[in-house]
């Protein structure tokens, strides 16, 4: 066998070790799983576009691309719990992105390169809590590490390398808005790809203008909105604006996302990355940092997570420039690593109720007949009706049933006690039959989630019928 081929053989025995490493971490952080709006809007729009053949995107700020990334997940599973075990597994993708990406760039010692990239972000905590808390970033990490390994390729292959870095830029920022700051680094890569080619840089223009069609068709709706043009566009950008002055946003994201999440690691990813600064890889990863930065604070929204969108790229241009130093990586790479495993923060349990609501779903499959849900106090029990909703579906119940107005046959979730006809309970809630609208309405509305959230994945608004 050749050198070449054992090397070959080395390095995707090393992606399969991290990999496993990085399913050990998943594991341990799944308990901990958030099911909550945030975390299940993408679902449910792909739940939607299954059942009614369309949907919007999840939020106004992502595009269609959010829910489109859920539908192989959706596909696959047959409960809420294995959906997001299976979009935990997912996220392992982005340990042979990075670390094939670092392979192709470093001249020698690449398999310790390789490993170094893999190790650090097996055990990333900021991108565990991206998969525990779902909303901070949804899909970006990924598909950021998938244009991480385009451009890695660029230079060698420059189709295939500039194809792969559009498309990955492009639904990063489709992921979460923030993301879109990644297209200052694609402008820098443009500019490389006018200087050689042409003919190249019309088309990655071309594919560059594909890829950005959904978020061209829902930007045009977003400007039908009531207010007219671009003040709808300015509402949602500015929706979660602080008044908070630009240094101290910046130094939020040094403390939280490169002290809190890495303790020490922090300072070694910063300093690897000046030293590899010279790299076209890394000027890239750069011009991508400082256009999220401008993007954030233009709008007075920038938050420490949304740096872990650019956690692959960041990661293996850091390990480029300690390995471009030389020996001295030996000992940083392990020291950095131990920092990363010893000192992030504790997942807390909040909203991690996933069996409750496959055990509820379950119930509900069985109801005979058509029947309107409804919640009353289910904040306080933890359960989503959207999860109930999305657990439904993927147990293949029978979506006909589900009314698109309360009529007769309510049924309602709540805490056990109350003093109605009982369908079901187990531990500290209950599922409760109401027969009309009238019992309906006579308890607390303080105390009442509306049933459209359940709904409205198997129904068109049009055709819903509130209380």
């Amino acid at each position: 066998m050749s050198q070449v081929r054992i090397e070959k053989v080395r390095i995707l025995i090393l992606i399969l070790l991290i990999s496993f490493l990085a399913v050990y971490f998943r594991w341990k952080a799944f308990p901990f799983v958030q099911v909550y709006s945030d975390s299940l809007s993408p679902f449910a729009g792909g739940v939607q576009f299954f059942e009614l053949g369309f949907a919007k995107p999840p939020n106004p700020e992502s595009d269609h691309w959010l829910w489109f990334s859920t539908l192989p997940f959706l596909i696959m599973a047959s409960s809420l719990q294995e959906l997001f075990w299976f979009r935990f597994l997912g996220s392992v993708v982005i340990i042979p992105l990075g670390m094939l990406s670092v392979y192709i760039l470093l001249p020698k010692h690449r398999i310790f390169g390789a490993g170094a990239v893999g190790a650090l972000l097996a055990v990333d905590s900021g991108l565990l809590d991206t998969l525990v808390s779902s909303f901070r970033g949804y899909f970006a990490p990924e598909y950021m590490g998938l244009a991480c390994l385009g451009v890695a390729l660029y230079p060698k292959k420059r189709r295939l390398g500039l194809g792969l870095a559009i498309i990955g830029s492009v639904l990063s920022g489709g992921q979460h808005p923030l993301a879109l700051g990644s297209l200052l680094g694609l402008g820098f890569l443009g500019t490389l790809t006018w200087r050689s080619s042409r003919r190249d840089f019309w088309l990655g223009l071309a594919l560059l203008g594909l890829c950005f069609l959904p978020r061209i068709f829902w930007t045009w709706q977003l400007l039908q909105c009531d207010s007219g043009g671009l003040s709808c566009l300015s509402e949602i950008a500015m929706s979660s604006s602080e008044r908070v002055s630009i240094f101290s946003q910046l130094i939020r994201v040094l403390h939280d996302r490169f002290w809190v999440e890495m303790g020490i690691g922090g300072v070694f990813l910063l300093l690897g990355l000046w030293h590899s600064r010279k790299e076209v890889f890394t000027q890239w990863v750069l011009f991508s940092i400082l256009g999220v930065l401008i993007l954030g604070l233009s709008i007075s929204t920038l938050r420490p997570y949304h740096f872990r969108a650019l956690a692959v790229p960041m990661v293996v241009a850091s390990v480029l420039g300690w390995m471009r130093i030389g020996r001295i990586s030996f000992v940083i790479v392990p020291i950095w690593f131990i920092s990363l495993t010893v000192f992030p923060p504790r997942q807390v349990a909040w909203k991690n109720q996933i069996q409750k609501h496959d055990q509820i779903a379950s119930v509900l499959c069985e109801v005979s007949g058509s029947f309107w849900l409804e919640g009353f106090g289910s904040e306080e029990l933890d359960i989503s009706l959207q999860g109930l909703a999305i657990s439904y579906w993927l147990q293949d119940c029978d979506s006909k049933k589900i009314s698109p107005k309360p009529v007769d046959n309510i049924v309602l979730l709540a805490s056990k006690g109350l003093d109605i006809p009982v369908l079901f309970q187990e531990d500290d809630y209950a599922l409760y039959q109401i027969s009309s609208v009238v019992e309906l309405e006579a308890l607390d509305s303080d105390k009442r989630v509306t049933g459209y959230d359940f709904v409205v994945i198997f129904v068109s608004e049009n055709e819903i019928i509130l209380p």
